[in-house]
C-alpha cells in the first residue's frame, strides 16, 4: 500500500506533463533525459530524476546509450487512448481528485464542506474527457434509455426532453442523433463546462433540436412544458439542502403523464450491500465526494423523495453497463436506473 502511494504521484505527473506519451514516440531507440527535457522545455535535472526513478519502478527501460524507453506493455497503458486499453483517463480522473483525498483526515475532523461548484474543472480537463462522455452517452443509450419500452416509444413520439446537469451534453446529443423527432433542453449550473458543451452542440449540427442553458435546477421555471426529464450521474451530486427543491421543480416541469428517468450508482441500503460487486462503485464514488456534501441515495430514500416532490409511482431496475470505471478501475459499473411517473 505504501508502495502504491509512493509510485502513484509519480505516474500521475508523467499522464499530466505529456512525459509519457514523449518517451513513447521515441520508440524502442528511447530518448536521453536531457533531450526529453529539451523537447517539452521542462528544467533538465528534474526530468532526469523524474526519468531515473519511472526506470527504477519498472516502467521505463534501459535502452542503451543514456538513453529510455518505455518498458514492454506500458505505452498501451500510459499514453492517451480508449479506456478500455488505456489508464490515462483513469489516471487522469483520479489524479484530479488526488489532493482532495488527502484532506480527507483535517476534513473528518473539522466537518469541512467545499462544494463542487468551488472546484471546477479547467477547459483543458473538460477537453479530456469529451471522448469518454461520448462513450458513455452511446452506451447508456443503448442498455438503458433504448431498453426502457415507455421511454423509447416517448422519444420515438417527438418528446420535448429535459436533461437535468447535462454537463457537456453528450447524452442530450446521443439521443437526438437516434431519436431524430425529439427535441431537447439541458441545464447545468457549470458555466465551463456548458460553454463546451454549447461548442460542441454547435460542431454536431443538432443546435436546432439541442440547447443547452446555464440553470439550477431548484430553479426551473417551466411548468408542464416537457413529456420526459432525465439525469445521468447527477441526483446524488444535487446537494441534499436543494435536493427536495429540484426534484419538485422538475416535476412541475413534466406534463400531465410525464416520466422522469435518473440513471444513478448504486447505492446499498444495507450494511452487508458495501461488499457486493452491484454498490462498490457507488461506495467508493461516495468517498471521495464526502468532503463535498453531496450524498448517494438508496433505493428507499429515492423512493421518498421521488413521493414527495408529487411522482404517483416509481420502478426501479439495477443495470451493469459494459464500460470500464474511471473512478476505481477494475470495478464494475452498476446503475439504479429509476423510472419515475407524473399522473
Amino acid at each position: 500500500m505504501i508502495a502504491a502511494a509512493s509510485d502513484f504521484p509519480l505516474v500521475v505527473a508523467g499522464v499530466q506533463s505529456g512525459l509519457f506519451r514523449a518517451v513513447a514516440a521515441a520508440g524502442a531507440g528511447g530518448v536521453a533525459p536531457p533531450e526529453l527535457a529539451a523537447r517539452l522545455g521542462y528544467r533538465e535535472d528534474q526530468v532526469r530524476i523524474w526519468a531515473e526513478t519511472l526506470y527504477a519502478i519498472g516502467i521505463l527501460d534501459d535502452a542503451g546509450g543514456g538513453r529510455l524507453c518505455m518498458a514492454p506493455g506500458y505505452e498501451a497503458l500510459l499514453v492517451p487512448g480508449p479506456p478500455s486499453h488505456s489508464l490515462v483517463p483513469a489516471i487522469t480522473v483520479r489524479g484530479m481528485f488526488l489532493g482532495e483525498q488527502l484532506r480527507l483526515a483535517e476534513d473528518l475532523r473539522t466537518g469541512a464542506e467545499r462544494s463542487m461548484v468551488q472546484q471546477p474543472l479547467t477547459p483543458e480537463q473538460l477537453r479530456g474527457m469529451v471522448p469518454s462522455a461520448h462513450h458513455q452517452a452511446r452506451v447508456r443509450l443503448e442498455h438503458l434509455y433504448a431498453r426502457l419500452p415507455i421511454v423509447a416509444e416517448t422519444l420515438g413520439a417527438g418528446a420535448h426532453v429535459l436533461e437535468v446537469g447535462c454537463r457537456l451534453g453528450t447524452q442530450s446529443m446521443a439521443l437526438a442523433e437516434a431519436y431524430p423527432s425529439a427535441t431537447f433542453v439541458g441545464i447545468d449550473q457549470d458555466a465551463t463546462t456548458l460553454t463546451l458543451g454549447q461548442e460542441l452542440v454547435g460542431e454536431s449540427g443538432l443546435g436546432d433540436r439541442v440547447e443547452l442553458r446555464l440553470e439550477r435546477a431548484e430553479k426551473l421555471a417551466d411548468e408542464g412544458a416537457f413529456d420526459l426529464a432525465i439525469m445521468d450521474i447527477v441526483l446524488h451530486e444535487v446537494h441534499p439542502s436543494v435536493r427536495p427543491a429540484a426534484v419538485g421543480a422538475i416535476h412541475r416541469a413534466l406534463r400531465p403523464g410525464g416520466i422522469l428517468v435518473s440513471n444513478d450508482f448504486h447505492y446499498p441500503n444495507h450494511l452487508a450491500g458495501f461488499r457486493a460487486p452491484e454498490h462498490a462503485l457507488a461506495v467508493f464514488d461516495q468517498a471521495l465526494e464526502v468532503s463535498w456534501g453531496t450524498r448517494h441515495l438508496t433505493q428507499s430514500q429515492l423512493e421518498m423523495l421521488l413521493s414527495e416532490a408529487g411522482f404517483a409511482r416509481a420502478a426501479f431496475r439495477p443495470v451493469e453497463l459494459p464500460f470500464p470505471s474511471l473512478i476505481r478501475p477494475g470495478t464494475p459499473v452498476w446503475y439504479l436506473s429509476t423510472v419515475a411517473y407524473k399522473d
